[in-house]
């Protein structure tokens, strides 16, 4: 195959991506493809790039317009959080995500690096029951606990005793969740351990999205601030994500952050965020980070937050 033939061939798969994400809401495997927008972003730069080096101009020009949808989409996703600064009289506080990814077999670093962080709500997906560890627990007092499958547990832990707490199922899957209540600084904050179904297959996208629509209908029951954090199992680009987000009426924490995938956790460029902290417009953000692989395929996420004092 030669140069301009080979460039044709990619050309044409920049723009099968391109049309598979624009039809994402039509099949779970569009669905699936339209996670990757940064990645084809990337890609059709270099291929117009080879294509302009070996003087194919109008090759150049075919990879840019297909990268032109994916520049927006990654655009829109980098636009400033809708949240309220940061201000005097704030509360702040840290709050951390992670899927374990069960069987984590790295219990002991987790637990040191958790004590290590000094979280004030950490919430864990796939994990075991031997949460909190002896050295988180001495600063999370406070543990409740949702059994997902055989040895996959949700745990949320706090510095802040519960006012209330309960394990949910999503009314149209079964799905647990986690849905609690603690009081920071004389105020009521709902906060929710939420993963959603990974879409393997179009049963188990489907699920998800009914998960996602179960969610949207609960939390638009619950009043005051809230925040909601854990393995959404799946990206921003998604017309799925959008529903849901637009329905709850919350921000990503992420928003702004143009790459800050956390999935696979060693894929570097190839990764993707499909772990979300959603919050309320009570909150501001102070910071935001992912922290180190520890034993899983997923990355934590360490998002210092600040609550609105009361008016």
């Amino acid at each position: 195959m030669d140069i301009e033939s080979t460039l044709w061939f990619a050309v044409d798969a920049l723009w099968l991506a391109t049309l598979m994400c624009w039809a994402a809401n039509l099949w779970w495997v569009f669905d699936l493809a339209s996670h990757f927008r940064q990645q084809y972003l990337l890609a059709a730069v270099l291929v117009a790039a080879w294509a302009l080096i070996a003087g194919f101009w109008y090759l150049a020009v075919l990879a840019l317009l297909a990268a032109l949808p994916h520049l927006l989409e990654v655009l829109r996703t980098a636009q400033p959080a809708d949240l309220p600064q940061a201000r005097q009289g704030g509360i702040p506080f840290r709050l951390a995500t992670f899927n374990l990814a069960y069987p984590n077999h790295n219990a002991a670093t987790v637990d040191r690096y958790v004590a290590e962080l000094e979280p004030d709500l950490l919430l864990l997906q796939e994990a075991d029951l031997d949460w909190p560890g002896p050295r988180s627990g001495e600063r999370l007092h406070h543990a409740c606990q949702a059994l997902k499958t055989t040895g996959d547990h949700l745990f949320l832990l706090s510095r802040w005793p519960f006012t209330a707490w309960m394990k949910a199922r999503s009314a149209s899957t079964g799905t647990p969740l986690i849905v609690a209540r603690v009081e920071i600084a004389g105020q009521a904050v709902t906060v929710v351990n939420f993963h959603a179904a990974s879409p393997k297959t179009g049963a188990k996208a489907r699920f998800r999205n009914l998960h996602f629509r179960d969610l949207a209908a609960r939390m638009a029951e619950i009043e005051g601030p809230k925040i909601i954090a854990g393995d959404f199992n799946c990206s921003p680009w998604s017309p799925y994500y959008r529903e849901l987000v637009e329905a709850l009426n919350m921000v990503n924490v992420a928003q702004g952050r143009a790459w800050f995938w956390t999935w696979p956790a060693a894929a570097f460029c190839f990764g993707i965020p499909i772990d979300h902290v959603l919050v309320s417009r009570h909150f501001s953000v102070r910071s935001l980070s992912r922290g180190p692989r520890l034993g899983s395929d997923h990355l934590p996420i360490i998002a210092d937050l600040e609550l609105r004092p009361l008016a």
